[in-house]
């Protein structure tokens, strides 16, 4: 069923991933490109695995063909003594570089030190200047502060105590009837608690209606994409209208199989139908109908009662 489907093939990548050119054929199947460009990635492959032997044989036999070194000492006496000498003058060049340098660094480091050292005296007497003047602003502003928050102590109390005297009176006036009252709290609570619930529940009734409609939408898509109708693959089983492909009838597994062969029958166009003779006569009619409208030559088998016959329709 899958096979039937059209399958694009992205050479791009193809070509990326293979390190090869690809260039796909007009009418050649993706599958059948992806396969001729691997066998050749693994013919090239062994070619090179074959290289690799015949190099490391090679290198294997020169190493044992070579006569060995006089004393274990590659190279004449001449040549290793005259890198002997050149190794000690590039040691002394290197030293007499090397002390050129760190003269010129110590020099460079000590006035950049002293530097430092003004630049750091500098900033500190900045900092102490400036840290005596925000210590007295400092001082100024909490001084206003807490004046400031004096005043508004006061009239908090004040208003604290223009307010409380009236809920006082309440308070002695719910005093007089607390069943009552305790009564209208806990239903003004159980009413809010039950509200916060029901605007929960509402909330999740519409997340999972939108989580139906989209499941519902993209299994249509899906769907739209097979090209036989109300036919689907969930779990790597067939299905036809959410009826196993198993549990179906003889008719109908045989029409599904029909169906799919029809798209990959080609431009012969000729199709072997097994099963046929177990479809009534009903059945068989239905499905000489659907071969007609297709064009398509089906070989079929049926069980008659007679002498083993060829016959054609």
């Amino acid at each position: 069923l899958l096979e039937s489907m059209p399958i694009e093939l992205d050479a791009t990548r193809l070509s990326q991933v293979s390190g090869l050119p690809v260039t796909p054929t007009a009418g050649s199947h993706a599958l059948a490109i992806i396969d001729h460009v691997r066998q050749q990635v693994y013919e090239d492959r062994t070619g090179t695995n074959r290289a690799v032997k015949e190099k490391d044989a090679t290198i294997n036999q020169l190493r044992i063909a070579m006569p060995d070194a006089p004393g274990g000492v590659e190279g004449d006496e001449d040549s290793l003594r005259a890198q002997v000498q050149a190794a000690k003058d590039m040691m002394h060049v290197e030293h007499h570089r090397i002390d050129a340098k760190l003269t010129g660094v110590r020099a460079e480091s000590a006035a950049r030190l002293q530097k430092l050292k003004d630049d750091a005296r500098a900033q500190i007497d900045a900092i102490n200047a400036e840290l005596s003047a925000a210590i007295e602003t400092e001082r100024a502003s909490l001084a206003d502060i807490e004046a400031k928050a004096a005043r508004v102590r006061q009239k908090a109390t004040d208003t604290a105590t223009a307010t409380a005297q009236p809920l006082q009176a309440a308070v002695a006036a719910i005093a007089t009837n607390r069943d009552a009252a305790a009564k209208r709290k806990a239903t003004a609570d159980t009413i809010t608690m039950m509200a916060t619930e029901l605007a929960d529940l509402q909330a999740d009734a519409a997340r999972q209606t939108k989580a139906l409609d989209d499941i519902d939408a993209y299994k249509a898509e899906l769907l739209a994409n097979l090209p036989i109708p109300d036919l689907e693959v969930v779990d790597g089983e067939v299905y036809r209208k959410g009826v196993p492909f198993d549990r179906l009838n003889t008719a109908q597994r045989v029409g599904i199989a029909f169906e799919i062969a029809k798209l990959r029958a080609g431009e012969l166009k000729a199709v072997c139908l097994d099963g046929c003779e177990l479809l009534d006569e009903e059945h068989l009619k239905e499905l000489e109908r659907n071969a007609d409208e297709s064009g398509i030559q089906v070989f079929i088998t049926r069980v008659t009662g007679k002498e083993f016959a060829v016959e054609t329709k």
